[in-house]
């Protein structure tokens, strides 16, 4: 999976295309560099493994040998999601270290939101791309582009609940003192809950097999 990903010509265009799009917004130069590079990690990596994955031959070759017991379904279906999850939580939670780890320290929302936002991210890429094809795929990039809008919509608690693509951004902009809608326990909820529903119905799509196209 990790090879397919990375010798693909969409993942750099998800990985970096992405973030460089949002970044292109009008005024972007009031966004802070560092805490929408760390959300743009844990929301674009985990999308850039899992796009394109569900549906390719490499994951119907591996289903077919796998898919033969109920033990060795599940064989697969962990390490493709545990694999984009990692990629996107761990790196962003390294950079949180090498920027934040100093002075007050890092507020463990900060901890929880990363990991289940990039739960959440390779979650609904893979449903998104499922159902909605290259609807679903411009869906996922608005929402990712959303968080670094400087309208005035933007800093309304409803609007920053219903764009988890911007969770890590608002939790580190809250633990810094910038100013958001919400408090950072709000954001780490709602990571929380969405990536754990996402995820089982990813469990569920995977599970599919050979029928997920």
């Amino acid at each position: 999976m990790v090879r397919r990903a990375m010798r693909r010509e969409v993942f750099p265009w998800i990985a970096l295309g992405a973030p460089l799009a949002a970044w292109l917004l009008p005024g972007q130069a009031t966004i802070p560099v560092m805490p929408f590079a760390i959300s743009a990690v844990t929301w674009c990596l985990p999308a850039a493994f899992m796009a394109g994955w569900p549906g390719s031959a490499d994951r119907r070759a591996l289903a077919g040998l796998l898919h033969g017991t109920r033990a060795g379904r599940y064989s697969l279906i962990i390490p493709e999601m545990t694999l984009p999850l990692l990629a996107g939580s761990l790196p962003a939670l390294l950079m949180v270290l090498a920027v934040y780890s100093g002075g007050k320290g890092v507020p463990w929302q900060i901890w929880t939101v990363i990991p289940f936002a990039s739960l959440t991210a390779a979650s609904a890429t893979l449903l998104l791309d499922r159902y909605l094809g290259t609807t679903g795929n411009l869906i996922n990039l608005t929402g990712f582009m959303a968080q670094a809008s400087l309208a005035s919509w933007s800093g309304s608690g409803v609007f920053q609940l219903l764009v988890p693509q911007g969770y890590t951004l608002w939790t580190i902009k809250w633990a810094d003192g910038s100013g958001v809608a919400l408090h950072g326990d709000i954001y780490a909820f709602f990571a929380v809950l969405e990536g754990i529903g996402l995820a089982i119905l990813s469990f569920r799509v995977l599970s599919q097999g050979n029928r997920v196209r």
